[in-house]
């Protein structure tokens, strides 16, 4: 799974791409989405 998969806007994205991350952690794949819809983590 890619950080482009997530949702994130393109600024995001490019941010991401500047720091060289490649790939999201385990948390950061079932957080991401889950915060973008609103949900509540806890």
């Amino acid at each position: 799974m890619s950080f482009s998969s997530l949702g994130l806007s393109e600024e995001l994205l490019q941010e991401i791409n500047n720091q060289n991350y490649k790939e999201p952690f385990p948390i950061q794949k079932e957080a991401i989405p889950a915060i973008l819809k609103n949900k509540d983590l806890l």
